[in-house]
């Protein structure tokens, strides 16, 4: 998905220090940047990146949802049990999705 600063975002399934997957930033050179790798404490087996109409990222794992800024920099915005697949934003701006088992924890 390319973000506002023209560069590639994305994320893999397996790969990074856990290889349990991360999100990665290439430039349309091709130089490619991790900027965030699953260790299992912070999430894993994670459900894609949906572009925000604020211009981030916001990405989901088994375990947290979070918010990328085109660039690199990641914050963790919520602890969810077992997220089950891909952020959508609604029209009224808020972000919706679902999990495994019980709330979000803000």
């Amino acid at each position: 998905m390319q973000g506002a600063d023209g560069n590639f975002y994305g994320t893999t399934g397996e790969g990074g220090t856990a290889n349990l997957g991360t999100i990665f930033e290439m430039t349309p050179a091709g130089t490619l940047t991790t900027l965030q790798s699953f260790s299992g404490t912070n999430g894993s087996a994670h459900n894609g990146l949906v572009l925000g109409t604020d211009g981030k990222f916001y990405a989901t794992t088994t375990t947290t949802v979070y918010s990328i800024v085109p660039g690199g920099t990641t914050v963790v915005l919520a602890s969810v049990n077992g997220s089950q697949a891909p952020l959508v934003q609604g029209t009224d701006g808020n972000f919706y999705g679902t999990t495994a088992g019980g709330e979000p924890d803000f």
